[in-house]
């Protein structure tokens, strides 16, 4: 991932989903987002978990209420700092990825947003 300058998570990223395969309803509830990947955007809710037990800078990805994964904690370092410090982050299902070796187990990879520049692009 990017960073721009002053140590902050540059906006746009792309991002692979960790976790995804741990799901108890995976790979099912993959392949029904990729489903609904052909009616448009999915968007992807990013939820702060600072008592995780494993990572206390864990950020859960949540879809429709359900979540899929994490933000792998390379990304989730820096980014946990600035949703702690108030920062607003959004994103959207980018695709579902599978590989011709591992059809069977199929990934998520999404796009994140900040959404103060979404904001500023916008007006």
């Amino acid at each position: 991932m990017a960073r721009a300058r002053r140590g902050r998570v540059r906006s746009p990223f792309e991002v692979s989903v960790a976790g995804v395969t741990f799901r108890s309803d995976y790979p099912s509830n993959v392949w029904a987002l990729s489903a609904q990947l052909v009616m448009g955007p999915v968007p992807v809710t990013l939820v702060r978990e600072p008592d995780n037990e494993f990572d206390n800078n864990a950020i859960k990805v949540v879809v429709r209420d359900e979540q899929v994964g994490y933000i792998p904690s390379s990304v989730s370092k820096q980014l946990a700092k600035e949703i702690d410090s108030g920062g607003r982050w959004h994103g959207v299902v980018d695709r579902v990825l599978m590989s011709p070796n591992n059809p069977e187990q199929p990934g998520i990879r999404i796009k994140v947003f900040e959404i103060e520049q979404l904001e500023r692009q916008s007006c």
